[in-house]
């Protein structure tokens, strides 16, 4: 598609960006976890610089109808009206853009599940009651921690997480496996996996409000 800012138009041209973007992610034509063309692409599309494109796109993320991670790109993360559940990604920064990388094989595998929508939670070092808060603020079924820290793991551990269907990704500790939690590599098939799984859960949550025990997750290599 050619998209091409209109210069004779009094509306500077990084709104008019944000505004044909919008809309073409409103109308799901930019589906919800599909990663946007890279910036030189895109500004070549537009016509525009590189600077004005990057405040058209910093409009939609402030929006939250996309995220941007630097080295990796953009995602979009409008969520669509609501399906049988819906997924929290808790994103801990990790040295070496280690938790960018798992965010960048994880999303093409949540865009592939129609059942489902998700939502992107800030998390380093998040107390117990504020990430509980914001779970039921965003009305969450399940939980997905990238290479929480430690005293983030240790919170996901706790009493108040057994009715939350959790999978960690690129962290493994028996305490986690004890609680009930599950835990895959990195791997793109194992993130699938358990992608597959918790939806499982979620779905299922969505319907039965809360669950009597923690549950372990048995996914297959």
């Amino acid at each position: 598609m050619d998209l091409i800012t209109k210069r004779t138009s009094a509306t500077p041209a990084y709104i008019q960006i944000a505004d044909i973007l919008k809309k073409q992610i409103l109308s799901g034509e930019l589906a919800t976890g599909e990663q946007l063309p890279g910036e030189h692409q895109l500004a070549a599309r537009f016509e525009t610089s590189r600077v004005t494109l990057r405040k058209g796109l910093q409009i939609l993320e402030e929006q939250k109808l996309i995220l941007q991670r630097r080295g990796i790109g953009a995602f979009v993360t409008y969520n669509m009206p609501r399906r049988h559940c819906r997924i929290a990604i808790l994103e801990i920064p990790a040295p070496g853009e280690y938790g960018d990388s798992v965010l960048a094989e994880l999303m093409p595998a949540l865009s592939q599940l129609n059942e489902c929508e998700f939502t992107v939670l800030r998390g380093a070092d998040t107390p117990v009651e504020t990430l509980l808060h914001k779970l039921n603020e965003h009305a969450c079924d399940g939980l997905i921690a990238i290479a929480p820290s430690g005293s983030v793991y240790k919170a996901l551990c706790r009493p108040e997480f057994n009715t939350v269907p959790t999978v960690v990704i690129g962290l493994s500790h028996p305490s986690l496996s004890r609680a009930g939690r599950a835990v895959v590599d990195i791997e793109p098939d194992m993130i699938g996996k358990g992608v597959e799984y918790l939806v499982k859960l979620a779905a299922c949550r969505s319907e039965i409000f809360g669950f009597g025990k923690s549950m372990s997750i048995p996914i297959d290599a």
